[in-house]
Protein backbone atom coordinates (compact mmCIF):
# COMPACT_ATOMS: atom_id res chain seq x y z
CA UNK A 1 0.00 0.00 0.00
CA UNK A 2 1.33 3.31 -0.84
CA UNK A 3 0.92 5.99 1.79
CA UNK A 4 1.38 9.03 -0.36
CA UNK A 5 -1.54 9.33 -2.41
CA UNK A 6 -2.67 12.21 0.16
CA UNK A 7 0.14 14.05 0.64
CA UNK A 8 1.19 17.10 -1.37
CA UNK A 9 4.82 17.79 -2.85
CA UNK A 10 6.22 21.13 -3.75
CA UNK A 11 6.36 21.45 -7.15
CA UNK A 12 9.93 21.67 -7.69
CA UNK A 13 10.48 18.01 -6.48
CA UNK A 14 12.14 15.94 -9.35
CA UNK A 15 10.57 12.39 -10.21
CA UNK A 16 13.58 10.62 -8.16
CA UNK A 17 13.21 13.09 -5.68
CA UNK A 18 9.55 11.79 -4.77
CA UNK A 19 9.93 8.75 -5.75
CA UNK A 20 12.71 8.22 -2.91
CA UNK A 21 10.24 9.75 -0.34
CA UNK A 22 7.42 7.15 -1.56
CA UNK A 23 10.15 4.51 -0.77
CA UNK A 24 11.07 5.99 2.92
CA UNK A 25 7.49 6.60 3.79
CA UNK A 26 6.95 2.92 2.32
CA UNK A 27 9.62 1.16 4.12
CA UNK A 28 8.66 -1.14 6.46
CA UNK A 29 11.91 -0.15 9.26
CA UNK A 30 10.20 3.83 8.79
CA UNK A 31 6.65 2.12 9.60
CA UNK A 32 7.81 0.44 12.58
CA UNK A 33 9.74 3.15 13.96
CA UNK A 34 6.69 5.51 13.64
CA UNK A 35 4.47 2.36 14.82
CA UNK A 36 6.57 2.56 18.50
CA UNK A 37 5.06 6.26 18.26
CA UNK A 38 2.23 4.91 17.49
CA UNK A 39 2.31 2.08 20.58
CA UNK A 40 3.01 4.91 23.58
CA UNK A 41 0.48 4.37 25.89
CA UNK A 42 -0.27 7.70 26.59
CA UNK A 43 -1.78 7.93 23.03
CA UNK A 44 -4.82 5.89 24.14
CA UNK A 45 -4.94 3.74 20.83
CA UNK A 46 -6.83 0.77 21.52
CA UNK A 47 -8.59 1.99 24.69
CA UNK A 48 -9.44 5.68 24.34
CA UNK A 49 -9.87 5.86 20.52
CA UNK A 50 -12.32 5.38 17.95
CA UNK A 51 -13.09 2.46 16.06
CA UNK A 52 -12.20 3.23 12.43
CA UNK A 53 -12.52 0.98 9.36
CA UNK A 54 -16.02 -0.43 10.52
CA UNK A 55 -15.43 -1.53 14.02
CA UNK A 56 -11.58 -2.98 12.91
CA UNK A 57 -10.25 -4.12 16.30
CA UNK A 58 -6.57 -4.09 15.45
CA UNK A 59 -4.59 -1.06 17.03
CA UNK A 60 -3.71 0.09 13.61
CA UNK A 61 -7.01 0.34 12.53
CA UNK A 62 -7.90 2.74 15.29
CA UNK A 63 -7.84 6.73 15.16
CA UNK A 64 -6.31 8.82 17.54
CA UNK A 65 -8.64 11.41 19.32
CA UNK A 66 -7.91 14.95 20.21
CA UNK A 67 -6.85 15.20 23.35
CA UNK A 68 -3.83 12.36 23.09
CA UNK A 69 -2.66 14.10 19.82
CA UNK A 70 -2.71 17.65 20.81
CA UNK A 71 -0.27 16.50 24.78
CA UNK A 72 1.95 14.23 21.86
CA UNK A 73 2.55 17.40 19.60
CA UNK A 74 3.12 19.99 22.91
CA UNK A 75 5.26 17.26 24.09
CA UNK A 76 7.12 17.72 20.55
CA UNK A 77 7.06 21.56 21.35
CA UNK A 78 9.07 21.03 24.01
CA UNK A 79 11.66 19.09 21.92
CA UNK A 80 11.50 22.05 19.22
CA UNK A 81 11.26 25.08 20.43
CA UNK A 82 13.75 26.79 22.73
CA UNK A 83 12.88 27.83 26.13
CA UNK A 84 11.11 29.36 27.48
CA UNK A 85 7.99 28.03 26.23
CA UNK A 86 4.91 29.63 25.92
CA UNK A 87 1.99 27.87 26.96
CA UNK A 88 -0.46 29.79 25.13
CA UNK A 89 1.12 29.38 21.74
CA UNK A 90 2.21 25.76 22.65
CA UNK A 91 -1.80 24.91 22.67
CA UNK A 92 -2.44 26.79 19.46
CA UNK A 93 -0.06 25.37 17.81
CA UNK A 94 -0.94 21.96 18.92
CA UNK A 95 -4.55 22.80 18.06
CA UNK A 96 -3.51 23.99 14.55
CA UNK A 97 -1.65 20.60 14.13
CA UNK A 98 -4.64 18.31 15.36
CA UNK A 99 -7.29 20.63 12.76
CA UNK A 100 -4.72 20.01 9.55
CA UNK A 101 -3.58 16.22 10.50
CA UNK A 102 -7.12 15.04 11.18
CA UNK A 103 -8.49 16.32 7.57
CA UNK A 104 -6.53 13.21 6.01
CA UNK A 105 -9.04 11.03 7.18
CA UNK A 106 -12.34 9.75 5.47
CA UNK A 107 -13.91 10.53 8.49
CA UNK A 108 -13.41 13.67 10.92
CA UNK A 109 -13.40 11.62 14.32
CA UNK A 110 -10.13 11.33 14.64
CA UNK A 111 -6.58 10.54 13.11
CA UNK A 112 -5.51 6.93 11.75
CA UNK A 113 -2.27 5.22 11.36
CA UNK A 114 -1.82 6.00 7.75
CA UNK A 115 -2.35 9.74 8.72
CA UNK A 116 -0.20 9.53 11.61
CA UNK A 117 2.62 8.01 9.45
CA UNK A 118 2.48 10.70 6.85
CA UNK A 119 2.56 13.20 9.64
CA UNK A 120 5.41 11.62 10.94
CA UNK A 121 6.96 11.86 7.42
CA UNK A 122 6.37 15.01 6.64
CA UNK A 123 7.40 16.01 10.15
CA UNK A 124 11.18 14.43 8.83
CA UNK A 125 11.06 15.68 5.57
CA UNK A 126 11.01 18.96 6.60
CA UNK A 127 13.90 18.72 9.08
CA UNK A 128 15.90 16.02 7.10
CA UNK A 129 17.69 17.67 4.24
CA UNK A 130 19.22 14.37 3.01
CA UNK A 131 16.62 12.26 1.51
CA UNK A 132 17.61 8.93 2.88
CA UNK A 133 16.07 6.33 4.70
CA UNK A 134 18.42 5.82 7.82
CA UNK A 135 18.24 9.72 8.16
CA UNK A 136 14.45 9.67 8.57
CA UNK A 137 14.44 6.87 11.17
CA UNK A 138 17.21 8.54 13.10
CA UNK A 139 14.84 11.85 13.20
CA UNK A 140 12.04 9.56 14.33
CA UNK A 141 13.70 7.69 17.28
CA UNK A 142 15.57 11.12 18.27
CA UNK A 143 11.61 11.77 18.45
CA UNK A 144 10.23 9.00 20.20
CA UNK A 145 13.03 8.60 22.88
CA UNK A 146 13.07 12.53 23.31
CA UNK A 147 9.25 12.45 24.35
CA UNK A 148 8.73 9.14 26.05
CA UNK A 149 10.69 6.72 28.15
CA UNK A 150 9.57 3.21 30.25
CA UNK A 151 7.15 3.29 33.00
CA UNK A 152 8.84 0.00 33.41
CA UNK A 153 11.68 -1.48 31.62
CA UNK A 154 11.89 -2.73 28.00
CA UNK A 155 13.12 -5.83 29.11
CA UNK A 156 10.27 -6.44 31.69
CA UNK A 157 7.42 -5.92 29.73
CA UNK A 158 6.81 -2.29 30.44
CA UNK A 159 4.77 0.18 28.76
CA UNK A 160 6.27 3.35 27.38
CA UNK A 161 4.75 6.71 28.43
CA UNK A 162 5.31 10.39 27.60
CA UNK A 163 8.13 11.97 29.62
CA UNK A 164 6.83 14.99 32.02
CA UNK A 165 7.26 18.24 30.31
CA UNK A 166 10.02 19.20 32.38
CA UNK A 167 12.23 16.16 31.86
CA UNK A 168 11.79 16.80 27.80
CA UNK A 169 14.81 18.81 26.61
CA UNK A 170 15.55 21.65 23.37
CA UNK A 171 17.36 19.58 21.22
CA UNK A 172 19.45 22.72 19.51
CA UNK A 173 21.46 20.30 18.05
CA UNK A 174 18.66 18.93 15.70
CA UNK A 175 16.15 22.29 15.92
CA UNK A 176 18.85 24.93 16.07
CA UNK A 177 17.93 26.36 12.76
CA UNK A 178 18.72 24.18 10.09
CA UNK A 179 17.90 21.33 8.00
CA UNK A 180 19.82 18.74 9.27
CA UNK A 181 22.54 17.49 6.60
CA UNK A 182 25.56 14.84 6.41
CA UNK A 183 27.60 16.84 8.12
CA UNK A 184 25.36 16.60 11.52
CA UNK A 185 24.31 12.50 11.39
CA UNK A 186 28.45 12.10 10.97
CA UNK A 187 28.41 9.97 14.64
CA UNK A 188 24.31 10.37 15.25
CA UNK A 189 23.21 7.70 12.51
CA UNK A 190 21.54 4.87 14.38
CA UNK A 191 20.94 2.25 12.39
CA UNK A 192 17.49 1.68 12.98
CA UNK A 193 15.41 1.21 9.76
CA UNK A 194 17.88 -0.57 7.73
Amino acid sequence: MSYLKDLDFDANFTDLEVEKRKNIINDKGFNKIVHKMWKVRDLGVGDNSIEADGGATDKISRCLIRDPYVIMVGKLHHLMVPPPIDDEDKLRCSLEDWERDRRRNVGDNGICFRSFLQCWFELADFWVEVLDLGRYCDFITMCYEGISTWKIGEEEGGVRVWKDDADIFYNASFFGGEKLDDDFFKGHDQGEGR
